[in-house]
C-alpha cells in the first residue's frame, strides 16, 4: 500500500513504475528478496484465502501462485497494477479512508510485506487489517524499524534531514521496534519473529537511499537495479557494473541476515507470523 512518492511531484522519477511489477521472486537465491520470499512460502498455511495488503503489482503474489495452487489469492492497493491481468482478484483502496474493501473475518491469511513504513495512519491499517482477518487467522509481514536510536538510517536523517528516507524510499514512517510490536500485538499474538538487515545489510540500505536523494544516482537506481527495474531495456556499461555491484552487496546482507536471523541486536527489519486475537475487532 504504497501511497504516490514524493519523487514524483519533484520532477524525479517515480519509482513506482519500476519496483511493483517484477513477475515473482526466486525463493532460492541469495538476496533479501529471496529471504523474504522464503520465509512466506514456509509459513502459508494450506488452502483457503490469501489476501496482500499493499500488493503493488503483484510480485509476491504471482510467487505464491509459482509454487501453491491451492490458496486462492486476493491483493488491494491504492494503486491498480499496470498488467491488465495481474494474476490475482484485485480492488483498490481509497487512500483518503484507507478502508479494506472485504467483509468481516473473510480471509484466512493476510499478507503485509513493506506497507506500514508508507501510510499515514498505520495503527489504522493495522486495525483494518484484524477486522477482515478471520479469527485465529494469520497474519505474515515484514516490517522495517527505521527509526531506532542506534542505526545507520538516525545516523543519515541526522546530517542528511530527517526527511531523508521519506524523501528517497516514501517511508514517512521510521517505527522502533517497541513500536512495531506493540502495533501488532493489540490485536494479534507473534508468533514467530526473523530479523534482516543487520550492519551491513542496514548500512547498504541506508547508504544507497541516501544517495538517491542525488539526481544522478536516483536514475541509475531505480533504472539499472536488478532488483527493482522490471523492464527488459538494454543496460549500459555503468548499468551493468553497477547491477553487479548492487548484487554482490546483496548476497552479503543474505548471508548475514541467514546467520543472524534469531537476533534482533543492530537489525532493522523483522518477518513475523502473527495468529489474530479471539477478541480482536472484526
Amino acid at each position: 500500500m504504497t501511497e504516490s512518492s514524493p519523487l514524483a511531484s519533484s520532477g524525479q522519477m517515480d519509482p513506482l513504475s519500476y519496483h511493483y511489477e517484477a513477475d515473482d521472486v526466486d525463493p532460492d537465491g541469495h538476496d533479501l528478496p529471496s529471504l523474504r520470499a522464503r520465509f512466506l512460502l514456509e509459513n502459508l498455511p494450506d488452502g483457503g484465502v490469501l489476501l496482500e495488503v499493499g500488493c503493488g503489482g503483484g510480485k509476491n503474489l504471482r510467487t505464491i501462485a509459482k509454487y501453491r495452487s491451492d490458496v486462492i489469492l486476493l491483493g488491494c492497493d491504492i494503486i491498480v497494477p499496470g498488467r491488465e491481468d495481474p494474476g490475482f482478484d484485485f480492488r483498490r483502496v481509497d487512500p483518503d479512508q484507507m478502508d479494506l474493501p472485504y467483509a468481516d473475518s473473510s480471509v484466512d491469511t493476510v499478507l503485509l510485506y513493506d506497507v506500514l513504513e508508507h501510510v499515514k495512519d498505520p495503527k489504522k491499517v493495522a486495525t483494518e487489517i484484524a477486522r477482515v482477518i478471520k479469527p485465529d487467522g494469520l497474519l505474515i509481514a515484514f516490517i522495517p524499524f527505521e527509526g531506532e536510536r542506534i542505526s545507520w538510517y538516525t545516523l543519515f536523517r541526522h546530517f542528511l534531514g530527517q526527511d531523508l528516507y521519506a524523501v528517497t524510499k516514501d517511508h514517512i514512517q521510521a517505527f522502533t521496534h517497541r513500536e512495531v510490536m506493540d502495533m501488532i500485538g493489540q490485536d494479534f499474538h507473534v508468533q514467530k519473529r526473523q530479523y534482516a538487515y543487520h550492519p551491513f545489510g542496514q548500512l547498504m540500505d541506508a547508504t544507497f537511499f541516501a544517495l538517491v536523494k542525488i539526481p544522478r544516482f536516483h536514475h541509475l537506481y531505480w533504472t539499472e537495479s536488478p532488483f527493482h527495474n522490471a523492464s527488459d531495456h538494454e543496460h549500459s556499461l555503468v548499468g551493468r557494473c553497477f547491477g553487479a555491484v548492487l548484487q554482490s552487496a546483496h548476497a552479503v546482507a543474505w548471508a548475514e541476515s541467514k546467520l543472524l536471523g534469531r537476533f534482533r541486536f543492530f537489525s532493522t527489519c523483522v518477518l513475523l507470523t502473527a495468529r489474530r486475537n479471539a477478541g480482536a475487532a472484526g
